[in-house]
């Protein structure tokens, strides 16, 4: 009986024993701030590179972990839970790895991680999860090199299903809206106040119609441009009734309609407006190839332009003033926001 129980302490020792040596080799030592004294950079206790941290994570206090003199981590403590920013470093070149922001022990908004100290990825928490985009940057750390998308911390694999999904969302929002009709008295002008037409919503069809012009090398002349959205198949197509020429050469009518492909999306913007494009779209019901088609936004004159070009030779355009105009900014705002994240 004494054996077993001497032996049954013994156990009891050597897990002690290799508890004691498991901490001393992880160098697992606390020590407050001030114990501590810095040379070159670097942290020493007793002496010594002190490896360890500087303070008990349940006090509220900043915290500190040191490895052979050199801070590995920075993080804050509030009521016995992390709170505040957290900086990781690497322990032998002492750059920054990660930094992240804590809220009651959960990660909150952006984290950035590091890459011998440049920037490698960038991605938002929500209560702890990954929610939205997560970039990953090129070796600059400015340059995006790809991204991929979460929700709920999950990978969503279909992310340019979704932004293209929204995308189409977003047009139906805003060709869906009540156009200006002011017209005391209305100008005979192309592309004026007033010349908005809108058509009922037909088989699920939801249409606009706006005065426009196009112009095709020397020539030019008025246009009738309607945007049609299939609500129920997502498809988006343009289709113009153009006149071409003049007294001296003859007028021409013809007429085309262009689907709007979303395989090649970006966003664009200048000095006084700004958008989203598609490029590269299949050939139109009449045989054009390789057109582009904008939508354009001129906050100054509160107007949206829907653009088709063909090579440099011609294009063609309406405008369209809409009754909501906070809510038409936020539209274009969002479609100007999708085109960037496909480009």
């Amino acid at each position: 009986m004494l054996k077993k129980r001497n032996m049954k302490s013994y156990h009891y020792l050597i897990a002690l024993m290799s508890v004691i040596i498991f901490n001393s080799c992880q160098g697992v030592k606390y020590r407050n701030l001030n114990e501590l004294t810095v040379k070159n950079g670097k942290y020493y206790y007793d002496g010594r590179l002190y490896t360890g941290e500087t303070s008990v994570i349940k006090d509220d206090s900043s915290h500190l972990e040191i490895f052979e003199g050199i801070i590995i981590a920075k993080k804050t403590y509030k009521n016995g839970m992390q709170n505040g920013n957290e900086d990781v470093y690497d322990r032998k070149s002492g750059k920054l790895v990660s930094s992240k922001n804590y809220i009651n022990g959960k990660i909150e908004g952006d984290a950035f991680e590091y890459v011998k100290g440049v920037l490698h990825s960038k991605v938002t928490y929500i209560n702890g999860k990954r929610e939205g985009i997560k970039y990953f940057y090129k070796e600059d750390g400015v340059t995006i090199w790809f991204k991929s998308h979460f929700k709920n911390d999950e990978l969503i694999t279909n992310y340019d299903e979704i932004i293209k999904d929204s995308i189409y969302t977003n047009i139906i929002d805003l060709i869906s809206q009540k156009p200006l009709l002011i017209c005391d008295p209305c100008s005979n002008e192309p592309n004026s106040r007033g010349k908005s037409i809108e058509l009922e919503i037909v088989n699920g069809i939801q249409a606009i119609t706006a005065e426009g012009s196009n112009n095709s090398g020397s020539q030019g002349g008025p246009s009738l441009i309607t945007i049609f959205v299939d609500t129920a198949s997502r498809k988006i197509k343009i289709s113009s009734n153009n006149t071409t020429g003049s007294i001296y050469t003859g007028y021409q009518q013809w007429q085309d309609t262009y689907p709007i492909d979303v395989k090649n999306i970006f966003g664009f913007e200048k000095e006084n407006y700004y958008g989203i494009g598609f490029s590269r779209n299949e050939k139109s019901e009449k045989g054009t190839e390789d057109y582009t088609v904008n939508i354009k936004y001129v906050p100054k004159e509160e107007v949206v332009q829907f653009l088709v070009f063909g090579g440099d030779s011609w294009q063609q355009f309406a405008s369209f003033y809409f009754k909501d105009i906070p809510k038409t900014k936020s539209i274009m705002d969002n479609l100007h926001r999708l085109g960037h994240e496909l480009d």
